[in-house]
């Protein structure tokens, strides 16, 4: 077992190499938190202002989302240009994150659609009379 150390130092740099690989995941999921409360405390500002008592109650929830989601594009868009990593924009750290995977945890059913009938055989799948 001579080349012991070599595979040590291979493990070694392929440890670093995917930590830095998922340096740029943990980046832009830091920067996106920072929206996120900048988003919230825009919300809540704008619930203390004069114009928030005008809104109807039905549209108080589509208000104060679309209110926050306009702020969290505006911040990120803000951003993208700054260096947020080792002199990597926030544009260029987006592009280099690690997706991992579908993430389904902040979608609701009006988001998903609907269908009267789905059929799945082996080889294929029909949505019957969907919408959304």
């Amino acid at each position: 077992m001579q080349s012991k150390g070599a595979i040590k130092l291979v493990a070694a740099l392929v440890a670093v190499a995917c930590i830095w690989q998922l340096s740029f995941t943990a980046v832009t999921k830091i920067q996106e938190k920072k929206a996120s409360k900048y988003a919230d405390a825009a919300v809540a500002a704008f619930q203390q202002t004069p114009a928030w008592s005008k809104v109807a109650a039905e549209d108080q929830a589509y208000v104060l989302d679309s209110l926050a989601k306009d702020r969290n594009r505006w911040y990120t868009d803000s951003v993208s240009a700054e260096k947020v990593y080792f002199g990597y924009t926030y544009k260029d750290v987006k592009s280099k994150e690690i997706n991992l995977g579908l993430d389904l945890k902040e979608t609701t059913m009006s988001q998903l659609g609907r269908a009267k009938q789905v059929k799945i055989t082996k080889e294929t799948t029909t949505i019957v009379d969907g919408a959304g």
